[in-house]
């Protein structure tokens, strides 16, 4: 859940994710709503960037668009996991096992699919050696922000 974790830096209720669950007789956008987040206190005033990349997936890829919808950090790194949607939990009725099925689709706050979503400051790691370049594309964004 990230909702607490974004709600420390924020002010006001916010939106940071759209959400549709397919079904008969629906049809995106108009059957899918705003998740929200309420603020938390104490509340966050520091700058703040996000490292994202490939192994970025889950929550982790909605913390990133929501920070990047709530205007409150930088996104750095490299496209995400590109996960399409959210999962429900069901229990095997006979062998009690739990699986997990795609059960909603997910969405930037401005209607574009989450996993095209790509970082502001895209890294390119074709030819990384050494130092981590996200970290270090990171802290560069951080110095340059008034």
């Amino acid at each position: 859940m990230g909702e607490p974790i974004l709600g420390r830096f924020i002010t006001h209720t916010s939106a940071y994710q759209r959400v549709f669950e397919p079904g008969p007789g629906k049809s995106y956008p108009r059957d899918s709503w705003l998740k929200t987040t309420a603020p938390k206190a104490p509340c966050v005033t520091a700058r703040l960037v996000v490292l994202v990349d490939h192994w970025t997936g889950s929550m982790g890829e909605g913390i990133a668009i929501g920070f990047d919808a709530l205007h409150h950090a930088e996104i750095v790194g490299t496209p995400m996991a590109r996960l399409r949607g959210g999962t429900g939990e069901f229990t095997l009725p006979n062998s009690k096992i739990p699986v997990h099925f795609p059960i909603e689709r997910l969405y930037q706050v401005n209607g574009a699919a989450r996993e095209i979503f790509t970082p502001r400051y895209l890294v390119d790691l074709t030819h990384a050696r050494g130092e981590d370049p996200i970290l270090a594309r990171g802290l560069k964004v951080l110095e340059r922000r008034p």
